[in-house]
This record gives C-alpha cells, structure tokens and sequence, in this order.
C-alpha cells in the first residue's frame, strides 16, 4: 500500500512539473463523481497506469487528487482523478480540494473536458446525486455543457435479464439529468460494449472489468478521440469566475455545496498547509466565506435532529461566530421563526408566495425538477437548493 501511495503521488508530482514548465497550455480532463463510481480505474484503462483504483493490485485509494497523462490525443493530456463526493459532510472540503488546485493550476492549463462518473448500477439515486448534478450545471455552466460526459459504469453482467434492469436504470437517469441540466448531455457507457464506429451496441454479456480490460481500455480512449480530439478555448464557469476575479466560496458552483455553517477545521481549510500544487503559482489564499443568511440563522437557532425529524430551539447559540443576534437579522418577524430546511420558509422569508403552485411555477421557470412529483421531500429539496443559489 505504501509503495502504491509513494508511486501515485510520484506520478503526480511529475504531472505537475511537466504542466508548470511547458511553454504552453496544458489540456485537462476533470473527472469528478461519487465515492466508488469509478473515477480511477477509468482513469488507469485510459493512461495504462496503475494504484489509482481500488481494483489495482497495488491499490492507494484515492483521499487526495492526483493526476496521470496520455498521448492518446497526440499531445500529453492531463486527467485529474478527485476523491468521491460521498455525503453531504464531505462535499464540500471536496469541491475545495478540487477547486484549489484549478486555481493554483489555471494559468498553466485549459481544461478539455469534465467527466461526471456514475455507478449505473446502484438501484436508485438520492436526493444527494441530484444536488451534485446541480453542482455539475454551476461548476460547468451552459456554455461548457457540450465537453461534458456523464460516464456510467458497473455495467458488468451475462444475462439479458441483468442488461435489461441496467438499461431501465440508465433509461430513467438519463431522463433525469436532462430535467436537472435541461440539456441533452453526452454520455460513454465505460463496460458496454462499442462496434468499430464507435457505436454502443445491446450485446450480452457485457464486457468484464477483469477478462476484458484490453477492449475497456480501447473504448475508453477511443471515446477521449472522439469527444476531446479537437482542442478548444472555452472553460467551465467555474475558471471564468476566478479570471474575472471572484473568490472562490463566492462562485457560483461552492454555493450549491456551500454548508450553512462555517465548516470545521479540514484539511481543505486555507489556513491550513495548501496540497503540493500551491507551489506552483503563489496566490493569496482563498478565504472561505462566512455563513450565508441561513449559516447566520442557524447561528442563532438550535437544531436538534432525532428519530422523528428536526426540531428547532429558540436561543442563543452554543458557539459564536459574531454575527448578528436573531432579533436583528429578524427585527419584526412576528413570531415566525424560519426552518432554514424548509423551502416553505425560504419563500416566505424573501416575500414570495410559498404555496405548493408558486412553488412549482419558479420550479419550472428555473429548470428544478428531481424526477419527483410535485411537494414531494426530494422535489422540495432540489428546488430549496436551486432557491439557495439564486438567493443566498
């Protein structure tokens, strides 16, 4: 394990140097997803590398980012591998760790392509998946929607009765991320199998992730021609937010994952030893910003969550992070006193009309839809979310 660790972060540290000593630009595939989606062993089909992945046979599963080449497109491409998003705790110190090394690295590269990794065969997705492809749409933006590939895996099985439960569960999220990112996104099936126009075909069995690594290895690259083959300038908005000079807790992409309250002492914290890539480029050091409106109320309202829900106590906080008292944030509230998980009372706070049409009206105008009918828990959340972001 330690010989695996030592190699992934010498590869890494090679990567970086030869991206802050070439003359030009250097291309950048962003591959993001879910914990054991399969990020990694992806990566290690592409660059015919290995200790990415928990599959290797020397395996350092990835806790950090780290980064590995190909010249399948005929210059050295870099794919950056990201630890999984994995709850809601750890999205966040995640998307910072992610967009650290963007900054620190921006002046050197152009990112190519974002790839979101999905693992097809998990039964359904929560209400989790759907906030990251929220996050997917912020980090990216419309104008960057066409170099981007949802890449779903775990397609392996040797029965028709298998594929068919796996095509439904694709068939279904497809639908979804399309209502999420109101677009048509590419997307590259990573254990299908591919004919030689590089067409996905329905056979059965699909390809093994252990007997068929050469044929997934070629898919997989041949997927990087056809998607990334031609070189472009545009980049995620992510990139032109921090060139036009914004912080990086004030794009629009860490509001989506931005906790409500301050987060606790991480590893990803600015104040903290910067991963090896602030070397690159000194930078001052982003600061985290401090807590939205509802950070600064929850500041001043105790939550209390049991086995039958959440509860909200009136008080003075337990820990202060100087920011206004209740009374003033709230200075005639009349009594009402907001849930800051409610999208009821997100509503209600900025003046707008709460009730369950408004609510689906602004959910429509703003392309919020989960897949979930209408005032259902998972619908209310994305729309909260969304809500979040316009309003914070």
């Amino acid at each position: 394990m330690e010989q695996a660790q030592q190699e992934v972060e010498e590869r890494t540290r090679a990567c970086l140097k030869s991206i802050t000593e070439s003359e030009e630009l250097s291309p950048l595939i962003v591959v993001v997803g879910t914990e054991g989606a399969g990020k990694a062993s992806l990566i290690e089909h592409i660059t015919d590398t290995n200790g990415l992945s928990r599959n290797s046979l020397n395996s350092a599963v990835p806790k950090k980012l780290q980064l590995a080449s190909t010249s399948v497109l005929g210059q050295e491409t870099f794919l950056i591998s990201t630890p999984g998003f994995s709850d809601t705790s750890n999205a966040y110190p995640t998307f910072l760790l992610i967009a650290n090394m963007i900054n620190n690295l921006r002046a050197h590269i152009t990112i190519q392509g974002v790839w979101y990794v999905i693992n097809n065969g998990l039964p359904r997705d929560t209400s989790f998946n759907f906030q990251l492809l929220t996050w997917l749409s912020a980090f990216c933006g419309r104008e960057y929607y066409s170099y981007i590939t949802i890449v779903t895996t775990h397609w392996g099985c040797t029965l028709q009765e298998e594929f068919e439960d796996l095509i439904m569960k694709f068939d279904y999220r497809k639908h979804v991320w399309e209502e999420i990112l109101s677009a048509d996104i590419e997307t590259y099936q990573h254990g299908k199998r591919y004919n030689k126009f590089g067409e996905e075909t329905n056979q059965v069995p699909t390809l093994s992730w252990h007997t068929d690594k050469a044929i997934l290895k070629e898919n997989a690259r041949d997927m990087l021609r056809r998607r990334y083959g031609v070189a472009h300038d545009v980049q995620p908005r992510f990139v032109r937010e921090l060139n036009e000079g914004m912080e990086i807790g004030d794009t629009a992409a860490a509001k989506v994952l931005r906790p409500l309250t301050p987060p606790t002492s991480s590893p990803t914290s600015p104040s903290h030893t910067p991963p090896p890539v602030a070397t690159v480029k000194p930078k001052a050091p982003q600061p985290i910003p401090g807590p939205s409106f509802w950070g600064r109320l929850v500041n001043n309202i105790g939550i209390e969550v049991n086995q039958h829900g959440i509860g909200l106590r009136v008080g003075p906080a337990t820990a202060s992070f100087g920011y206004p008292s209740l009374s003033s944030e709230f200075p005639s509230t009349g009594g009402f006193i907001p849930d800051p998980n409610s999208v009821v009372d997100a509503f209600k706070t900025h003046g707008m009309d709460s009730s369950l049409a408004a609510r689906t009206q602004w959910a429509r105008q703003h392309g919020v839809d989960s897949g979930f009918p209408a005032g259902s828990k998972e619908q209310n959340s994305a729309i909260l979310r969304a809500f979040r972001s316009f309003y914070p």
